[in-house]
């Protein structure tokens, strides 16, 4: 038979776990939902035979999916159990009457867990006995006589598993007439029992002509006492054994009944013999009156004991359902408290907390008239009652007789107190608070108190998880820094927004804004003068936007900014005036610190209808507005072509290094002593198979962070130092220039990879220049000195790229084992119209002479730039000019075919 199916819908992954568990082993098939979407997508798909399903769902409240599912085809009947951690909820779902089969506090355990199912779906696998121990038994038959339902359970599946057939009764009497029935091979039974107890049944039997030869064995579930042994042989038991708890010992017996002859009554019994079974009994049955007592205190104590654990993890898990949902410490203070009223049998409670200086500020209350609200918040004006429980770190039980005459005094009349029961919130040593319960009855009972004491501690457990969990929340969604929220919670509050959307038809504007020159402030002033100056920032933008406003730092020098009811003429107003707040120099320890931004724009819905795509225009548009110079940009469909170079995948990266995407080019390094190209500069780029060519600017980083730029790296250095092999045999004697990613600058290991390649490449060191960025060194300047000495010694030409870009002095490269400077374009191209560009220049070729480096001018884009820079000595330069990035077959054209084309050792060689 198909094993029943339980659908669970439960959106706590570590109950959904445990309750399938312990269904799957009790013989059902488990489908499970976290939501109520899934659950009803599931229920259509597959028929289940019985629902457990959370009150607390993240997508809709768990009476309304209760008649979403009753209203499906097949689903008007099924049991559908409530299950829930709040009793406040179960109680409200009860009271709407809405048809639940039966309700489940959690946590529940899988017995019970089983036995609610079983009520309303039968256990559909009989239990399976094991192949090893079946013939024990031999199919023979047992009568187990017990009152106890769990005790003839055991029992039975225990015989069963062994090979014994085994039918279950709940009276001695019951058991002499299925006895004459089926004729058992043996009968176990209960020594105590009501009515006829199992002595009674073994006199019986022997007296019985038709079962006198049946053996019967007694069980005892307390103890082995003499006298109940002796009364065994008199009424001529085959055994009198007591219940261990594997049942070993009945099995044991029941087996050695079977094997050996019954024993019989004595044919007469003597006077002395019956008196004296007579005082036995009489006996027995006075102290199975004493167990039965001492029974009864031991279980009343085990079950307040429960009652009192059960509640105390009823409050926990209550807790922690509620703090699954919301981080507001009232609503979860609220929820406990419910909880602790309903379990301790009172109606009226307040929580107070502890905050600044030491003042109590109620947090929650349950119960109290709407009159007595105002001065509840100071529990009448008699918190120093309060303060008294939390010093002396005890319960207080007040009368309310005790409390002055006066307002107070009617406003507890009010509320119906009669006593007062205050509960301080104790963890470790910190006092967290109070609470106050109040009992309508002039004393609150023991029980009462002995639970509010046991609660207490879960109490003052669920208030400091509930402000870890705050405090946690903020630190994930806020930037340490700034205060300010980040990218996490930008995107929660802008998806809020877009789901507002449609509702409010209103535009709102997302902001993406960059600093301009906040490296040059990092590396010249060092990172502290940097977050002190984001610090800045950050106030600045507060006070300029509204409360209303969302201001966000998501890294480094990057903000975003979502304005509710601004549309693009607003956005504009609103970005020029932080454009103009940003360009009053900043104050930073005295030290006058100037930036500008970047800025882009985008207008909900215009511009975009989800998050995603949102911050993906927003963040475009931006680098828009950086690369164009302009301070602030709205974006415009005509940026997304911009986004496709600029956005790529890891996979996409990873790809195209392994399926040879890639490409160089190559452009000479003209000397400017000798007119000839000396050295070729190889320059990687992508021919992306959707967006066309991609510079490295917009993939080199993005192979640093994914932990490509290693097999970037040796693609590059096999591509290129095999063209260059192939101009070697052709007779060009030039140096080949590679750029280093910094990331690789800080690898130990370069040295070794580079001498490992130049071996196998057959190429000496000398025709090999590495190209490095400033800030690259300047990160770890004492580690990368260690590798650039390293290379150094293996004999490779090193050069500094973009010089003049970042802050540092040329005085910090003397010390480098460097050989050339690279002036950046951005000083060369404009030296000739410009007298501070060519003034710069001068001091650095000057500079970089005096420290015997060569310098090489990058941006040579017209012949009077060639011109002045001969004049000031340069050694050589790049540019347009003198030619362009190109590709082998054109670079071995210009090579023959231009002035500049280098000194060629065999001139009938070809180059491919």
């Amino acid at each position: 038979m198909e094993p029943k199916i339980i659908l669970i819908i439960e959106d706590n992954p570590i109950t959904r776990k445990m309750a399938k568990v312990a269904l799957e082993g009790g013989g059902y098939a488990v489908l499970e939902a976290q939501d109520a979407q899934s659950s009803l997508e599931l229920a259509r798909q597959k028929r289940s035979h019985l629902i457990i399903q959370d009150l607390f769902l993240p997508d809709m409240d768990g009476i309304a999916l209760f008649r979403e599912l009753r209203s499906l085809p097949d689903y008007a009947a099924i049991p559908i159990i409530a299950f829930s951690g709040s009793l406040t909820g179960l109680l409200e779902a009860r009271k709407a009457g809405v048809g639940f089969s039966d309700f489940l506090v959690k946590p529940v355990g899988p017995a019970k867990l089983i036995q609610t199912i079983q009520a309303h779906l039968p256990t559909p696998l009989p239990p399976v006995a094991t192949e090893t121990r079946k013939e024990i038994g031999q199919g023979r038959c047992v009568i187990v006589v017990t009152p106890n339902p769990i005790e003839q359970k055991k029992v039975k599946a225990h015989l069963s598993e062994i090979g014994f057939t085994v039918a279950c009764v709940d009276s001695a009497e019951r058991a002499i007439e299925v006895a004459r029935q089926i004729r058992p091979h043996a009968i176990m039974c209960d020594a105590l029992m009501p009515k006829m107890d199992g002595f009674s049944l073994c006199r019986a039997v022997r007296q019985d002509s038709q079962l006198s030869h049946i053996p019967t064995v007694l069980v005892s579930s307390i103890y082995l006492d003499e006298n109940d042994l002796k009364l065994a042989r008199n009424v001529a038991a085959s055994a009198y054994v007591q219940r261990s708890p594997g049942l070993k010992e009945v099995e044991k017996a029941l087996l050695l009944s079977l094997s050996k002859e019954v024993p019989a009554l004595p044919a007469e019994e003597p006077m002395a013999v019956v008196e004296e079974v007579r005082a036995i009994e009489k006996e027995q049955t006075h102290r199975a009156i004493r167990q039965l007592e001492q029974q009864v205190v031991i279980n009343s104590a085990l079950a307040e004991t429960a009652t009192i654990q059960a509640a105390q993890l009823s409050i926990l898990v209550g807790a922690s359902e509620v703090l699954t949902k919301t981080l507001d410490i009232g609503k979860v203070l609220r929820e406990v408290l419910a909880g602790c009223l309903d379990a301790g049998g009172v109606s009226i409670g307040a929580a107070y907390l502890t905050e600044a200086a030491g003042r109590l500020v109620m947090k929650a209350q349950v119960g109290y008239p709407e009159a007595t609200q105002e001065e509840l918040m100071e529990f009448f004006g008699h918190t120093d009652l309060l303060h008294r429980a939390m010093e002396q770190e005890e319960l207080i039980e007040v009368p309310s007789s005790q409390v002055e005459d006066g307002p107070a005094a009617e406003l507890l009349r009010q509320a119906r107190a009669k006593s007062l029961l205050i509960l301080p919130l104790l963890l470790n040593e910190e006092r967290l608070g109070a609470v106050v319960m109040i009992s309508a009855e002039k004393a609150i009972e023991r029980q009462q108190v002995s639970f509010a004491n046991a609660v207490r501690g879960q109490i003052a457990q669920a208030i400091a998880l509930s402000r870890t969990l705050s405090q946690i929340e903020y630190q994930a969604t806020h930037d340490p820094l700034t205060d300010l929220p980040n990218r996490v919670l930008l995107h929660d509050r802008l998806r809020q927004a877009v789901l507002a959307g449609p509702r409010d038809n209103r535009p709102f504007a997302l902001f993406m804004m960059d600093l301009d020159r906040f490296k040059e402030v990092n590396d010249t002033l060092g990172h502290r003068h940097g977050d002190l100056l984001l610090q800045k920032v950050a106030l600045s933008l507060q006070e300029i936007l509204r409360a209303s406003d969302t201001i966000a730092r998501l890294g480094g020098d990057e903000f975003a900014m979502l304005l509710p009811n601004v549309d693009a003429e607003g956005a504009a107003l609103i970005a020029r005036k932080i454009l103009k707040t940003l360009q009053v120099p900043f104050s930073i320890e005295g030290l006058p610190v100037s930036i500008g931004a970047s800025i882009g724009i985008v207008i909900y819905p215009d511009h975009g209808e989800n998050p995603d795509t949102l911050l993906q225009r927003a963040d475009v548009t931006m680098y828009v507005s950086k690369e164009r110079r302009h301070t602030y940009t709205i974006y415009v469909p005509d940026h997304d072509k911009f986004a496709r170079r600029r956005l790529v995948s890891t996979e996409e990266l990873n790809h195209a290094i392994s399926h040879d995407q890639l490409f160089l080019l190559y452009q000479p390094k003209v000397s400017f002593m000798t007119s000839k190209a000396e050295g070729i500069e190889a320059l990687i780029r992508w021919n992306h198979p959707h967006t066309g060519v991609v510079f490295p600017d917009q993939f080199i980083g993005l192979a640093e962070k994914a932990g490509l730029i290693n097999a970037l790296t040796q693609w590059t250095f096999n591509a290129a130092l095999r063209q260059w092999r192939e101009w070697h045999q052709a007779g060009w004697r030039v140096r080949l220039a590679l750029n280093l990613s910094s990331w690789k600058l800080h690898d130990p290991r370069l040295p070794d990879q580079v001498s490992e390649v130049l071996q196998g490449a057959g190429i000496a060191p000398s025709y090999l220049e590495l190209e490095m960025t400033e800030d690259g060194i300047m990160t770890d300047p004492v580690r990368v000195t260690e590798v650039l000495v390293r290379l150094k010694d293996i004999g490779v030409y090193l050069s500094i790229d973009n010089f003049g870009k970042g802050y540092s002095s040329l005085s910090v490269f003397k010390k480098l084992p460097i050989d050339l400077i690279k002036i950046d374009k951005s000083f060369v191209a404009d030296m000739v119209s410009d007298a501070d560009s060519a003034k710069i220049v001068r001091s650095a070729i000057d500079l970089a002479h005096n420290l015997g480096l060569n310098v090489l001018a990058d941006g040579v884009e017209h012949q009077e730039t060639w011109e002045k820079l001969a004049g000031l000595g340069c050694d050589f330069g790049q540019g347009y000019y003198l030619g362009r990035p190109m590709s082998p077959p054109e670079l071995a054209t210009w090579m023959r075919e231009s002035a500049w084309g280098p000194v060629v050792e065999g001139q009938d060689k070809k180059v491919s």
